[in-house]
């Protein structure tokens, strides 16, 4: 069996179950990885301060991957990995957004940010923000007076994610913008695209954090559910798509394990370690 050395796990619909926490079968799976000399990383669309601080917190955790690729952070050395948006592709992108009916978040420097006046569940639901999301901002997200200065005057902007009030509006608008050349988009629901650097991206982080620690692409593992976990699905040695993954993870995947509700870490460990 091949020796895997780091494993990356998307959150939402992976390694959290339904409830949003992180199983104890998990935990205890994620400590003996650990004690094995094994990485797990968590690989997230969300921001930084969005990732649960029983996550963040975690001491066999030493690494996290967060906005979709956009920045590796080592725990241990306090260092940033990043992938950012230079200021021109965000002026880019803010003119094309500026025609459609959208309400958008920005992940800065480990933090999401939001339109304070689209910050409430009149404009969630305006917007088609769904409820999770909702919430998850509401929690955890930056209300901004002046979002679009606030956008248009930062560097390294790591993450757009943008929900539209139309589907025909998001066709169109993902139309215009992939004509920029400089971006990636990414989606984790249906009414929303996030928007990254070319350089970011899921896939991309795994093979840059696998460099680091001088790990072989051949052994390493990712395990996900969304479209936005398909590129390191494929760039991982072994890539894993849980049960209740959408049709395109799974058919990227080399193999389907169990439901996120079945403590994946735990199966990773049984399944592909031992």
């Amino acid at each position: 069996m091949q020796p895997y050395k780091l494993i990356t796990s998307d959150l939402d619909g992976t390694l959290l179950g339904t409830d949003k926490t992180v199983s104890s079968e998990n935990e205890r799976a994620i400590r003996s990885l650990s004690e094995q000399g094994i990485f797990f990383v968590p690989c997230s669309g969300r921001a930084f301060s969005e990732i649960p601080p029983e996550i963040r917190n975690n001491p066999n955790v030493t690494y996290l991957i967060h906005s979709d690729g956009s920045v590796i952070y080592d725990k241990i050395r306090n260092k940033r990995m990043t992938a950012g948006m230079s200021k021109e592709t965000v002026h880019r992108i803010m003119d094309i957004l500026a025609d459609y009916e959208v309400n958008s978040t920005v992940h800065y420097l480990g933090a999401s940010y939001i339109d304070a006046e689209k910050m409430n569940d009149e404009a969630y639901a305006y917007y088609r923000v769904n409820g999770y999301f909702g919430k998850l901002f509401d929690a955890t997200a930056v209300p901004c007076a002046g979002f679009e200065d606030f956008c248009r005057s930062r560097e390294e902007l790591e993450l757009f994610c943008v929900f539209f009030r139309h589907d025909d509006q998001l066709k169109e608008c993902k139309q215009r913008l992939e004509k920029i050349g400089e971006i990636q988009i990414v989606s984790s629901d249906v009414t929303n695209l996030e928007i990254i650097s070319k350089d970011a991206g899921k896939g991309n982080a795994l093979l840059r954090l696998a460099k680091e620690l001088g790990v072989e692409p051949s052994r390493t593992i990712a395990v996900g559910d969304s479209p936005n976990d398909l590129s390191m699905l494929s760039a991982a040695g072994l890539g894993l798509a849980v049960r209740n993954a959408c049709d395109a993870a799974k058919d990227v995947a080399d193999a389907v394990i169990c439901s996120n509700e079945e403590h994946i870490a735990r199966y990773i460990l049984n399944h592909f370690i031992h």
